[in-house]
């Protein structure tokens, strides 16, 4: 929905991070958001582009309260329409309480690991320089995909703690925000990713090029480039 880089021409790219994810449970699908990006005009444009309705989505899912996470919550809260939309957030939110009830909001803070849907987790709130929760979808077959905001808590941590939340010792994707600037850090995080045995590696948002082509090099089978408007299928197997 919303990242630094776009990927489809037409949509319109901007600093922060918002992914739509659509979850298929037998002869169900639920839709929820991660994060929100910061910007309102944006994040609207893009939807519109993609053909996503706003009404579909049942919650949202707020990595941290950084505003070019967050800060279009209200607004996408309102395009919603619904009297009670869920929002998965750690505690503390950076835009009013009010503001949020007032638009159909209600905040649900995850300082603990839980499932929000079936095999969906969260990690529960990480306190590390910045409060931040990344969510975990078990998918049958393949393992976790695990999607990050900014991984301010340190994307190796994030990616044990879900293994050890969930019992799944297999970590088949991991998508989002590395927070990584330098080459060596994306090298030894590619080291890492190929030591766990990871098939997809998507890093969007807060990681810079270097980091990314460093990462890419060491495991170039499993990279994905990504940005706005980029659509990934992962079936059951």
């Amino acid at each position: 929905m919303v990242d630094n880089r776009e990927y489809k021409r037409g949509l319109i790219p901007a600093w922060g991070l918002s992914l739509y994810i659509e979850l298929h449970v037998k002869n169900n699908v639920h839709c929820f958001l991660m994060d929100c990006s910061g910007s309102e005009a944006t994040w609207i444009h893009n939807a519109y582009k993609l053909g996503i309705d706003p009404q579909r989505i049942e919650a949202i899912f707020i990595s941290h309260w950084h505003s070019d996470h967050a800060g279009a919550l209200p607004c996408i809260l309102e395009l919603i329409g619904r009297k009670r939309t869920p929002i998965y957030a750690p505690p503390e939110p950076s835009i009013p309480t009010v503001a949020i009830e007032r638009r159909g909001g209600v905040l649900i803070p995850c300082d603990s690991p839980k499932e929000i849907f079936p095999e969906v987790y969260t990690t529960g709130t990480v306190y590390r320089r910045v409060p931040e929760h990344s969510l975990i979808v078990h998918v049958p077959g393949k393992g976790l995909v695990i999607f990050v905001g900014c991984s301010h808590p340190g994307i190796e941590n994030i990616l044990y703690r879900s293994m050890q939340i969930t019992g799944v010792h297999k970590v088949y994707a991991v998508i989002g925000g590395f927070h990584i600037s330098s080459r060596s850090k994306g090298y030894e995080l590619g080291v890492l990713f190929r030591k766990l045995g990871l098939v997809y590696v998507s890093p969007m948002h807060c990681t810079s090029d270097e980091a990314r082509e460093a990462i890419r090099s060491v495991i170039p089978e499993a990279f994905i480039d990504n940005g706005v408007g980029r659509i990934l299928v992962i079936n059951k197997t």
